[in-house]
């Protein structure tokens, strides 16, 4: 069967998604050539340049590579995935894929490539480019965190163990054609893998080896999106220009700065003197001033995801007690921090899955709310009265206002129930390395988003999963997941996900602490801004000068 991809092709173009943890560009209101200088709403295209402020430099920028929200985001700018998502509905739209045909039993996809589609060297992106990554991803010497979602492809597990070069569940007949076979069928393969497939350019990477972060294509990348690479000075900046030869018209806005300063308190000062345009990363104590700043727009939508305060499960004291979590959890007032630090008045307590995200349930999601009596219980039962024993360290990344003051407020919390608690912050870069490689007690991180299919989020809970950072395991969590991800009735789909949130509100792998809240504070001299769910930047390339 076809897929009713429910737009035109002219409105499917003005989409450019951006990842589902940080958000899109999109496409200024121009003729197909790039050739108009008037935003679709009004305000000047010509020349339009912005400067944006964050507070932690990415890993990397090469798209199979990425593992942080601002890695997603550099490359979603330089590199065009195979389909987009529409910021409303949440449902996958055309991009390189022109259009995909979906076999009756969910497990056949077969797209067709858009025959204009070029890389920013001028060479035509073809079904060898999309080849060529897939199996990139499945290479046996691969260190990105892509390879489980390609491993649902059939004969993906051969070409892991590198006992065969090729496999049957990829195929490319022509040029502009691919088919892919799942071995199960996943409801989030549209929305969630093909989402996140950035073509490669083959014929400048073939026979060199695998990808790392060092190889010279990851430092000074060439991809077939609308803006390309123009210069990365690790801890100060990252820059790109818009690429006036884009296969699907050239942005509006022409230049994108994104400088890195850790500390949000002195980014916020450089947002309010103007040396800065715009930032998603507001520090909370800023937020009444920054709203009546007239200089200023601050844009809140809902979040995609949950701050929490991740469990390293394979080693004392947290591994195998589930009571001392949920002692923690009672321990912790998060409902009294969110009104206090992140000036949230009536905050909703938060949960594993989004309340954006139709999987969220409010009721079996409940973690162990704010109880101190029965955190002294709990402490029993886990075989620390009165926190005897417990000693352990907070880690996060230097210059995050929401996770310091986090830290703090924690660790004061438990030292009144006994147990000792000291934090750490550095930098980013230090800091997502511990997390990745298991040297922590506690992290103070996201907890990814479920945002556009719950099944982005799968990754996070399922054993081995490329952001399960505690390194959780539970077969029927596992099972649970993989049924979901496999049912095509939605009905159905949120029941097994109510399941899912019930059994992690018991075993506590991490407590989600505070939403994260989705801002953009924005000068009031940009136009046609327009923040979704699935990011405040999603259209950025939209954006005019007014």
């Amino acid at each position: 069967m076809t897929r009713d991809v429910q737009f035109t092709r002219r409105e499917a173009i003005s989409l450019f998604s951006l990842a589902a943890l940080t958000g899109a560009a999109g496409l200024a209101g121009c003729s197909s050539d790039g050739s108009s200088k008037t935003a679709t709403a009004g305000g000047s295209c010509t020349d339009t340049a912005i400067k944006l402020g964050t507070n932690g430099d990415c890993q990397n920028i090469n798209p199979i590579l990425a593992v942080d929200s601002d890695g997603y985001w550099r490359t979603d700018l330089m590199f065009d995935p195979m389909v987009l998502i529409d910021p409303k509905s949440l449902a996958p739209v055309p991009n390189l894929a022109k259009k995909w045909d979906i076999s009756t039993d969910g497990k056949t996809y077969t797209f067709t490539l858009d025959p204009r589609a070029k890389f920013q060297d001028g060479s035509p992106l073809t079904s060898r480019d999309v080849e060529f990554t897939i199996m990139s991803m499945l290479d046996p010497g691969y260190t990105g965190p892509f390879q489980t979602y390609w491993a649902r492809l059939e004969g993906a597990d051969a070409v892991i163990k590198g006992s065969a070069k090729t496999l049957p569940g990829l195929q490319t007949p022509d040029d502009h054609t691919i088919k892919m076979v799942l071995s199960q069928p996943y409801a989030g393969f549209l929305t969630v893998i093909a989402r996140q497939l950035k073509p490669l350019p083959a014929h400048l990477l073939e026979g060199k080896g695998p990808l790392t972060t060092s190889s010279p294509f990851s430092q000074r990348p060439v991809g077939s999106g609308q803006y390309q690479f123009k210069n990365w000075a690790r801890g100060n900046l990252f820059a790109a220009d818009a690429n006036a030869r884009y296969w699907q018209g050239a942005p509006c806005m022409k230049s994108i700065t994104q400088t890195i300063i850790p500390d949000m308190n002195t980014l916020n000062q450089a947002l309010v003197s103007g040396q800065l345009d715009a930032s998603i990363v507001p520090p909370p104590s800023a937020l009444p001033q920054l709203r009546q700043d007239s200089a200023l727009h601050v844009y809140e939508v809902a979040p995609q995801y949950a701050e929490g305060l991740w469990f390293n499960l394979q080693r004392a004291p947290f591994k195998g007690n589930a009571k001392l979590r949920q002692a923690i959890a009672a321990g912790v007032d998060f409902v009294a921090f969110q009104k206090q630090f992140m000036y949230i008045k009536d905050p909703t307590p938060s949960s594993f899955y989004s309340y954006a995200s139709w999987a969220y349930d409010a009721k079996a999601a409940a973690v162990p709310q704010y109880d101190p009596e029965r955190a002294k219980s709990l402490l029993v039962e886990a075989g620390h009265p009165g926190g005897q024993g417990v000693e352990f360290e907070i880690i996060t990344n230097a210059g995050n206002a929401y996770r310091a003051q986090e830290q703090t407020y924690v660790q004061a919390q438990l030292q009144k129930l006994g147990l000792k608690v000291s934090v750490k912050q550095s930098e980013w870069g230090d800091f997502i390395s511990s997390v990745t490689k298991g040297n922590f007690d506690v992290a103070a991180i996201s907890i990814g988003s479920a945002i556009p299919d719950p099944t982005a989020l799968d990754f996070a809970f399922v054993t081995n999963g490329a952001i399960n950072y505690g390194k959780y395991s539970n077969p029927e969590v596992d099972r649970l997941l993989a049924e979901a991800g496999a049912a095509t009735d939605q009905a159905k789909r949120k029941e097994l996900y109510s399941r899912v949130q019930a059994i992690l509100a018991q075993d506590l792998p991490l407590i989600p602490s505070a939403w994260y809240p989705n801002y953009l504070v924005i000068k009031k001299t940009f136009g046609n801004v327009d923040p979704a769910v699935i990011g405040p930047y999603w259209n950025i390339g939209k954006y005019s000068s007014i």
